[in-house]
């Protein structure tokens, strides 16, 4: 049986110095994980971006192209907080439109296309803290040592 995109196989069980043991391993952020992240480029502004092998996928431009049906405030917001407020479903429905462009790569084909279609090298580009944390509550052994920490986020 020949491996899947994704699979880690050890072929033979534990080897014996005398065996050949075969490792396939393939990329982690293959269309089986596609982890989301604000990113930002040298020439645009951060905004939502998709790793995809080696790659950042920009979510704005497949949106601006009207690839994806998704709010323009999520797509160009500075965290994830918005794209995490979707519904479970709502965010499904996105992460299997987003797979269904990249697997054909429709993404490149579309009408109008242009380079902010292509995917970005990570080289060129800066991933941002994803989530804007307010109102953080942690519990702590103490509360005056809960709220020694609490200062260091908040200010005092």
């Amino acid at each position: 049986m020949l491996p899947r995109e994704g699979d880690l196989r050890i072929k033979g069980g534990l080897p014996a110095p005398h065996q050949t043991t075969v490792v396939i391993i393939q990329d982690p952020f293959s269309l089986k994980h596609l982890p989301y992240g604000i990113v930002d480029f040298q020439e645009e502004q951060p905004h939502l971006c998709v790793r995809y092998r080696d790659l950042a996928v920009s979510l704005e431009g497949l949106r601006r192209h009207k690839l994806l049906t998704v709010g323009e405030e999520i797509t160009r917001s500075r965290n994830l907080n918005p794209f995490l407020r979707l519904s479970p479903s709502h965010r499904s429905d996105l992460r299997a439109r987003v797979k269904e462009l990249l697997a054909a790569d429709e993404h490149l084909e579309a009408p109008g296309a242009t380079m902010e279609l292509q995917p970005y090298p990570l080289d060129d580009s800066r991933v941002l803290c994803p989530v804007e944390a307010r109102d953080f509550v942690d519990f702590y052994c103490s509360r005056h040592h809960a709220f020694r920490v609490g200062c260091l986020f908040r200010g005092p």
